[in-house]
């Protein structure tokens, strides 16, 4: 696949992963013997882990060969500023669906998901031989 698409399609790719967890998470746990407030905060839960780890996951690895670290940092740059916006507007807000202390929870999660995906891709691309510490490249494109 040419790099121009690669890029092209790495948000897109990125987003179709969050959003097809977070319905696969959502779905499954309708099916799960419990009382419909333990599977909302299960499906919550692993909404908060599960569906960051793919849209940096996912994206990253959309990006061309040797891209994967950099695009995986900036997706996670982008879900942390997009889950800071969240949750100063569940702080702000008068009526809420859940516990602030769980949104809260939920949100720095998330974050720390994002922060350890990148650590995976990191070791993963080293031990792959995909990562160059050579920054030269980078700085004439």
């Amino acid at each position: 696949m040419p790099n121009w698409l690669r890029w092209t399609l790495v948000l897109p790719a990125a987003l179709a992963g969050y959003v097809v967890i977070q319905l696969v998470v959502g779905l499954s746990s309708e099916s799960m013997p419990l009382p419909q407030v333990l599977r909302d905060w299960y499906s919550q839960a692993m909404n908060s882990i599960v569906a960051p780890w793919a849209f940096v996951m996912i994206g990253a690895r959309t990006a061309p060969v040797g891209r994967a670290l950099p695009t995986g940092i900036a997706l996670a740059v982008l879900y942390g500023i997009f889950t800071g916006v969240v949750a100063a507007l569940a702080v702000m807000a008068t009526t809420l669906t859940a516990p602030l202390w769980w949104i809260l929870l939920s949100a720095v999660a998330g974050v720390v998901t994002v922060v350890v995906t990148c650590v995976h891709i990191y070791r993963e691309d080293q031990a792959h031989g995909q990562f160059s510490h050579d920054t030269s490249e980078t700085a004439t494109g």
